[in-house]
Parts: structure tokens; C-alpha cells; sequence
């Protein structure tokens, strides 16, 4: 193989490994948004029976994406890693050209909640992925190591343990977000987030843009006008209908759809955002039926708890009023509002979480099997500065996550020196 040769397919092995690993990373820490977006994609579809199995397949397809952009990187396992990446975007490439005519759904969600990008970017982003990867897999089968391993150990090093460990660490993110919660959140409402700012339109912010069309009758004959063709000196046009037609869209935040709203349609946001320096907590279940005896005990013992210590609960859910009233009646005891479903799933990714808040700032969040117990929020509490109180998030995950990385990566580098001490040899049946 000539060196230009050799060149492009390190660097299209070193592309396609950086886009895949980073990809499947960030979907990865947050298996169940990548869910989500796959049930909107069942829906668009007409496929709404697999709504059920969403979360596993979304484990299997970013801890896979994973692992493929690992292998890639790491230089293992390198003809499955180039037919796997070649059948990701043998799929996916058309499935994006697709969305980008239809638009089904506005967001691919390829990157998660870390890059928003149009069904058009994405389309365009997935074909020179796809050229590289289908170059990468033809040249594949002609390429071998010169070198392979002659002691039993790098041959167990190269051909099982890097493969396994790589494995395991692809699945570990997804793994831990099901047991916890996603320990890199890209979502508005993260730890540290100001809700406020988040809500808030800046000065000179583009806004909407629509324009207004007319339908008039004359002779029994329909015809649509705008404001800037009317006949306005023809009385003669009788009105039919009027439409408002969005040109472009402006300006949206962040969070654009939070609202705690009471049985009389009252909106409580405001005196959850208050910036009164008093410590208020959020659950969010957007099922109630989710609920169990035990979750129902916990939350009463929480909500006795803060309001002893002037504290406040807001509890919101996208349950149906009828099913607020039934759960009342079984024993809960919080104040029930009702919240946008997608956004309560979008504060916290658990079935019932548990997020702390002063002064419109996220200072913690926790699924409720893992909240503090409700002495946690006693009148001490409430004197620690915001510092002493913000969560860290999975931070000392990422941390210890690099940390293995960089540790696979020196082993890899102290197998790969085994040849200068005569632990490979050459393969003669080897084209290079």
C-alpha cells in the first residue's frame, strides 16, 4: 500500500473514531433522551407498538456507537469496527436524507443534547462520514498488521482484554445513568443553571415574523390577499377567514414551556423562580402512577419536613386531574400542579426526581430513591451558602472515566513497544 494510501485510512479511521466516540458519549450519559427521540421517530413512522423496548434499544445503539468509535481510536478490532461504522451510516445516511425532506421530527438528536443540528446539517455532516467509512472498509481487507503478536501474553492483550475493556467502558455511561442519573447533563436545567436567565428573552432578540393572509369572496369566487395587495377601494369583497403564516421564526430560550399550573389554570412558576434567598424543592413525576406505597410516605414525610423548616414543595406532573385526585385519595399529601409533559421529562430523567432550588438556581438534583432523607432539610440547611449545597453531578465520574482512558491508552502503547523487544514478528503471508 503506497504511504498517500495509508495516510487517508489513518485518517479516516482517526475522524470517523473522534465523531462516533463523541457521539455516542454524549447520547451514552443520557440513554434515556436518546429513548425519547427514538419514540418520536416510532411515532413519525406510525411505529408507536415499539415504544416499550425505546430505552433498551437506545442503550444497545449509543453504548454501540461507543464502543465502534472506541475501537476506532484505539486501533482495535479493526475490520468489525470498519463494518460496523459502515452499517451506521449505511442506515443512518439515508434514514437523515429522509428527515431532512419530510422533517418528521425537527431534531435527528445525533448528537444528544449537546449539539443541536437541522436534518440538513446532519445530512450533510453523515456523507463525507460515509465515503470515509466505506474507503476505510474497502481498504481494511488489505491492510494487516505487519507485525503480530508472538507471546501469549500481547496476543491475549490485543485480541481480548483492550477489546473487553473497551466494551465495558462504552457501557458503563448508560449503565450508570439508568442506575443514577446522566453524569454530564446538556440540558437547561442543569446543576448551576439560573431558570430565570434560562426563561429570559435578551434586548434585541429577533423576533417572530408571520404574515397575515386574507380570504375574500366576490361572485362566489375565493381569492387570498395579503395586507400589501388588497383591494381595499373594492367594497364589493365580502370577508371569508384569515391566516397567520409564520415567515421565520425568532428568538426562543432555553426554556420556553415550564409552567406549574393549578387546577384553576393558576401559573406558580413565579414563586418557584423567587428570588426571596428561601430554598424551595421541585419533584417532578410526570406518571403519578409511577408512584408506589412507599414513594407516597416518602413524600409526605418530605413535604412535613420542608414546610416545618419554611421551606416550600412544589410537586408537578403531567397527570390528568382525575389521576390527581385518586392519588390524594390514596394518601399524597403534596401539592399537585400540572407541567408540560416533555419538559418534566426534560428537568429530570427519572420517573419521580427530586431537584433543589434557591433563587431560581438548580443547586442539586436527585432521582427520589437516592434523595437525602427528609432530616436532610432541616433549618440548618437553610443557612449553607449555595456553595456548600450545589451538587457535583457525575463530575468525579467523568474524571475517574478519563482517567481509565488514558490508563488503556499507556497499556496500548506498552503492547505496541513489545515489537522493539521482540514480542512480534513478522507474518510472511502478509501483503504489506
Amino acid at each position: 500500500m503506497s504511504s498517500v494510501k495509508k495516510i487517508l485510512v489513518v485518517a479516516c479511521r482517526l475522524l470517523l473514531g473522534i465523531v462516533f466516540t463523541f457521539s455516542g458519549f454524549v447520547k451514552s450519559v443520557d440513554p434515556q433522551g436518546f429513548a425519547y427521540k427514538l419514540q418520536d421517530y416510532f411515532s413519525a413512522f406510525g411505529l408507536e407498538a415499539l415504544h416499550p423496548v425505546a430505552y433498551i434499544l437506545s442503550i444497545f445503539l449509543v453504548s454501540l456507537e461507543f464502543y465502534v468509535g472506541l475501537l476506532l481510536l484505539f486501533g482495535e478490532l479493526r475490520k468489525f469496527a470498519a463494518i460496523m461504522v459502515t452499517l451506521f451510516m449505511v442506515v443512518f445516511t439515508p434514514l437523515t436524507l429522509y428527515l431532512a425532506i419530510a422533517n418528521p421530527v425537527s431534531d435527528c438528536g445525533c448528537f444528544g443534547d449537546a449539539i443541536k443540528l437541522t436534518n440538513w446539517q446532519t445530512f450533510w455532516k453523515n456523507v463525507p462520514l460515509l465515503l470515509a467509512s466505506i474507503f476505510l472498509l474497502l481498504e481494511q481487507y488489505n491492510i494487516t498488521l505487519r507485525f503480530q503478536p508472538s507471546c501469549f501474553k500481547c496476543k491475549l492483550m490485543r485480541n481480548v482484554f483492550f477489546p473487553t475493556l473497551l466494551a465495558l467502558f462504552a457501557l458503563f455511561p448508560a449503565l450508570y445513568a439508568t442506575a443514577d442519573l446522566p453524569m454530564i447533563d446538556f440540558r437547561p436545567y442543569h446543576i448551576g443553571a439560573n431558570l430565570n436567565d434560562g426563561m429570559a428573552i435578551p434586548e434585541g432578540a429577533p423576533q417572530d415574523e408571520y404574515q397575515t393572509t386574507f380570504v375574500y369572496e366576490k361572485d362566489g369566487v375565493q381569492k387570498t390577499f395579503t395586507e400589501f395587495d388588497y383591494p381595499w377601494e373594492d367594497t364589493t369583497w365580502h370577508y371569508v377567514s384569515s391566516e397567520n403564516i409564520l415567515l421565520q421564526k425568532g428568538y426562543e430560550p432555553p426554556i420556553h414551556d415550564f409552567a406549574l399550573e393549578t387546577p384553576m389554570g393558576e401559573n406558580k412558576v413565579s414563586e418557584l423562580l423567587a428570588t426571596d434567598s428561601v430554598l424551595r424543592v421541585l419533584v417532578v413525576t410526570p406518571f403519578l402512577e409511577t408512584l408506589n406505597r412507599d414513594n407516597i410516605a416518602q413524600l409526605n414525610a418530605l413535604q412535613e419536613q420542608l414546610a416545618s423548616n419554611g421551606m416550600y414543595l412544589y410537586h408537578a406532573t403531567a397527570a390528568s386531574q382525575d389521576l390527581q385526585q385518586e392519588l390524594n385519595k390514596q394518601g399524597l399529601q403534596t401539592t399537585l400542579y400540572t407541567t408540560n409533559e416533555r419538559t418534566l421529562k426534560t428537568i429530570v430523567r427519572a420517573s419521580t426526581g427530586v431537584v433543589l432550588l434557591r433563587n431560581a438556581v438548580v443547586l442539586n438534583k436527585w432521582r427520589l430513591n437516592h434523595a437525602p432523607v427528609p432530616t436532610y432539610f432541616n433549618a440548618a440547611l437553610a443557612t449553607q451558602q449555595d456553595e456548600a449545597l450545589m451538587g457535583s453531578g457525575g463530575t468525579c465520574i467523568v474524571w475517574g472515566m478519563s482517567v481509565v482512558l488514558l490508563l488503556i491508552a499507556v497499556a496500548k502503547f506498552l503492547v505496541w513497544h513489545c515489537r522493539n523487544k521482540g514480542c512480534e514478528t513478522p507474518n510472511a503471508n502478509l501483503a504489506e
